[in-house]
């Protein structure tokens, strides 16, 4: 199996796993260990492909899954030695805190349905956002990283603290997205790409002729982030 196929099917065991535990509100029981069979079936492809990459080097795909009409956007995919070791580190932490929350969960009265599909999509958001080579899917997949996270803050509705904690981090993480959003277009603009790879001539060129905006771009993601 090629490693596109192996990426992909690992969100997309996400995605069924999301659905399935779902429908399941009522079975606390069982919902936490099906929650985790997901969870494991996607750690072990993503785990698979990083441990493939720092063995044989870069995986990227030059020619899309598909593309944005109009918009200069790609869905291409690129797991590089960087990547590779963001890819085990989340899967390694991800998968210990799936296992803790089966039995750490349950003693919240709320209903587990709202806790365990935003998790795996929280874990997709996180998976997808380092396996992107285009700067607006990262983007996509960093907004469904944050609004899926605001739901697991705010997982107890009657915990006023927490309702409140949720507010301040979603407000933080918009501004910061705020941020990253117009350091991507302002790339944009001189690229007319969002491929990682047409943005690095250009930075180069802005070196060289505009620093000034080379730095508030800079300046905007690191804030941002």
């Amino acid at each position: 199996m090629s490693l596109q196929f192996i990426i992909l099917l690992s969100m997309g065991w996400l995605l069924a796993g999301a659905a399935v535990t779902l429908a399941m509100p009522y079975s606390r029981r069982t919902i936490g260990w099906v929650s985790l069979l997901f969870q494991t079936l996607a750690a072990g492809g993503f785990g698979y492909a990083a441990i493939q990459v720092l063995a044989n080097g870069t995986f990227s795909l030059d020619k899309p899954l598909f593309s944005v009409a109009g918009l200069g956007a790609a869905f291409l995919l690129k797991v590089d030695a960087l990547s590779a070791v963001f890819l085990l580190a989340i899967t390694v932490v991800s998968w210990a805190a799936g296992l803790y929350s089966v039995q750490y969960i349950k003693h919240y009265k709320e209903s587990l349905g709202r806790y365990y599909p935003l998790f795996l999509l929280f874990l997709l958001g996180m998976y997808g956002v380092v396996v992107v080579r285009d700067l607006f899917f990262f983007i996509v997949f960093w907004e469904f990283m944050t609004l899926t996270s605001y739901g697991l803050v705010v997982f107890e509705w009657g915990n006023k603290q927490s309702v409140n904690a949720g507010f301040k981090y979603f407000l933080m993480t918009h501004i910061g997205t705020a941020g990253i959003i117009i350091a991507a277009n302002v790339l944009y603009h001189y690229s007319q790409s969002f491929d990682f790879e047409a943005l690095r001539p250009v930075m180069a060129l802005l070196s060289s002729e505009n620093p000034a905006l080379l730095h508030t771009i800079l300046l905007l993601f690191f804030v941002g982030f």
